[in-house]
Parts: C-alpha cells; sequence; structure tokens
C-alpha cells in the first residue's frame, strides 16, 4: 500500500493514494514552529487566536444536538449567546461582554487545549488581527476595549507570514485539503483493518524542507501513532515503523534562540514505545546526529561502512558488544556488507546483503561517460 503527499502525478499513475494531515492534528507549538512569531508581542496574539478559534467553531455548532456533544443544554444556551460575535469561524471580542466570552472558555474547558480539536486554521491570519483590540474598555472595564492600531502594526509581518504559508501550495497538506484527499489516519485505519497488507509507504518526496514543514508533518504523524498506540491499537498487531533518514527528524528543534520547540514524536516512541506495540526503525548514515539517548534504545544494530570517526564512535558506545576489533572493520565494508550487532547475537556478525529484485536509483550521475 503505497500513499503520498502533496500532488503526484507520476505516483498517482502507480496506484499511490495522495494524503494529507489535517490541521487539527497539529499543536499549538507546531503552529509557532511554522509561522515564526515573535515571542513578545505576536506568540500571546497567535495563541489566543488560535483559542478564539476553536471557541468560534463550538459557539457555530451551538444549533447542533447538544446530547452528542457532551455539552449540558444550560451549557450550549451560554455558548449561543455569542453566536452574534461569529462570522465565517471567527469571533470579535472588541467591545463585548468579557465574562460571556470567558464563561464559554470555562464551559469548553481541555477541549480548547486537547490535539485534534476543529477550528478554522485558514482564518488564523484574520483572527490574529481581531485579537489587537485593547483588553478592557477605557470606560467599562466589564467590556473588551476597541481595536488597537499599535498591536496591528507589531502583528503585521505575522499576519502576512501566515496569509502566505496558509495559501502556499507546499502547505495545502496542512491547510486547504482537497474533500477527495484521503487523511493519513483514515489510511492508517484501512491499512491496519487489512489483513493482505503488510507494508504502507508514505512518501515524502514533494513535501518542502521550507519553514520546517516536513519535520513538523512527520512530527505530527509520529505522535498520531503515539496516541494510537497508548489505546492500545498494536497490541494485538504490532507495528514497526521505518523511518528512512531519521538524522533530519531525530533530536530536531525548530525555531529560534528564544522560543525552541523539540520534535521529540519519534523519540518518546524509541523509548516507550515497546510496550505497546509500536516499534521504530532507524535508518541514517548520520548516527552522530540521532544523538546517544535514542541509540541506546536500539536493541539491534545493522551497520554498513561508516568512515567518520564521530560516527563509529557514536555506534560503539550505543552498541555495548562491539569491541575495537570489530570495530575497526567498518571504515573497510564494500558495497552491500554490513555488520549485524545486538543482544540476541553473541559475538558480530559479518553479512552479505543480497541485490533487491528492483534495484533503487542510488548511483549518481556517470561524469566520465557524460563528458
Amino acid at each position: 500500500m503505497h500513499v503520498h503527499v502533496n500532488k503526484d502525478d507520476e505516483a498517482s499513475a502507480r496506484g499511490s493514494v495522495e494524503v494529507a494531515l489535517p490541521r487539527k492534528h497539529l499543536t499549538e507549538e507546531d503552529f509557532f514552529a511554522l509561522f515564526t512569531p515573535s515571542p513578545q508581542n505576536q506568540q500571546p496574539r497567535l495563541r489566543s487566536a488560535i483559542k478564539s478559534l476553536k471557541v468560534a467553531h463550538w459557539v457555530e455548532r451551538s444549533g447542533d444536538r447538544p446530547e452528542k456533544m457532551n455539552l449540558e443544554k444550560e451549557d450550549w444556551d451560554e455558548l449561543a449567546k455569542l453566536s452574534s460575535w461569529c462570522n465565517n469561524g471567527v469571533i470579535s471580542k472588541a467591545g463585548k461582554k468579557r465574562d460571556l466570552y470567558e464563561t464559554a472558555v470555562r464551559i469548553l474547558g481541555e477541549r480548547l487545549d486537547r490535539t485534534g480539536s476543529e477550528f478554522a486554521a485558514n482564518r488564523i491570519a484574520d483572527q490574529i488581527n481581531l485579537e489587537c483590540c485593547y483588553p478592557t474598555d477605557r470606560y467599562d472595564g466589564s467590556k473588551y476595549g476597541d481595536v488597537n492600531p499599535g498591536e496591528q502594526g507589531y502583528c503585521t509581518t505575522l499576519i502576512l507570514r501566515v496569509e502566505q504559508h496558509v495559501a502556499s501550495a507546499e502547505h495545502a497538506c496542512l491547510f486547504r485539503v482537497a474533500e477527495k484527499t484521503d487523511l493519513i489516519a483514515s489510511s492508517l485505519k484501512s491499512f491496519l483493518d487489512r489483513e493482505d497488507k503488510t507494508i504502507l509507504v508514505l512518501s515524502l518526496k514533494n513535501l518542502s524542507f521550507s519553514n520546517h514543514l516536513r519535520e513538523i508533518f512527520v512530527n505530527a504523524v509520529g505522535r498520531t501513532l503515539l496516541v494510537l498506540a497508548r489505546l492500545k491499537k498494536f497490541t494485538s498487531k504490532p507495528l514497526i515503523v521505518v523511518l528512512d533518514e531519521a538524522h533530519q527528524f531525530i533530536g530536531r528543534t525548530v525555531g529560534d534562540d528564544f522560543s525552541r520547540f523539540p520534535l521529540d514524536a519519534f523519540e518518546l516512541i524509541a523509548k516507550e514505545g515497546r510496550k505497546y506495540g509500536l516499534t521504530v526503525c532507524l535508518a541514517t548514515q548520520r548516527p552522530r546526529d540521532i544523538g546517544q539517548g535514542i541509540l541506546s534504545q536500539m536493541g539491534t544494530f545493522l551497520v554498513h561502512r561508516l568512515t567518520n570517526p564521530e560516527d563509529r564512535e557514536m555506534v560503539e558506545k550505543a552498541a555495548g558488544d562491539l569491541d575495537r576489533s570489530a570495530a575497526s572493520f567498518i571504515p573497510t565494508l564494500s558495497a552491500g556488507q554490513a555488520v549485524l550487532i545486538g543482544i540476541d547475537f553473541p559475538i558480530p556478525v559479518s553479512l552479505q546483503i543480497q541485490p533487491p529484485e528492483q534495484a533503487p536509483e542510488s548511483t549518481g550521475p556517470r561524469y566520465q561517460d557524460s563528458w
């Protein structure tokens, strides 16, 4: 089973299915990492904008059936009082009663902080602009104040950045998910339910590295898998996740010197996933970038040729059974040769890997032939 992110006509012709990750699966830290707001003025506005959008989503649903939403009818009636504040997913607070909004926040409680809460993420820029109002009215402390032009000026760069990201084709897999596009969670559920499918391949070839999009996307997928694992979804059907080019995603942080956000989903899987039936296999050419804390959780190593001394030293430290004499052969291994090290092997085992039936295009250009 093969799926890919963002439009890929060649992959679709081979039977691959385009998938997306809805923005509701992103955390507040993910949005901070994507939009890089300044910590003094822009971060608080972005945080309050996301909360306001979630409140607006619930308020606009206040006409739905309350018994299906796990809220008392009285609470729905309180939320309905904010209906005149809302317009197509956003909420305006300037000049309105503060206690009505604060009551709505209290009623919704943890629903506003929960990952997976629906809200109009494509209206974040509009909501940031609406958040730029005085906290209280100068004549009536029970109301929000008027629009604050100074705050809007401070947030101009953030608003423009958000508008650019939301509208870009690169971020379509988060903010402009087409109706016919499958979701990663749905594809994963379909894969787990089918007995005739043993491998699910997720291609990120068309997912950009700009604005840390690929790292944030992969981290969100790992977080989704970890949530399913903690719900015991893999206990009867264990799952192995193979993460290629793992050094791009493991041990990474995004942000600046003032605000840094760790991308630690796969680190948590490596540390606690096994007891839930979720195991991770890391493939990398730069083990020194993975980190000792993660490599120490690995029970088995398949080591190909490593010429960098820092890489070899990292593997030696992580694999306690690898002595200096065995490690000395690692720089001399030829193509297809590897050393197998693990807790189930009393000594390192040398292997010759058989070439695959469909060899990947891993060779570079032949300069002598071309020139």
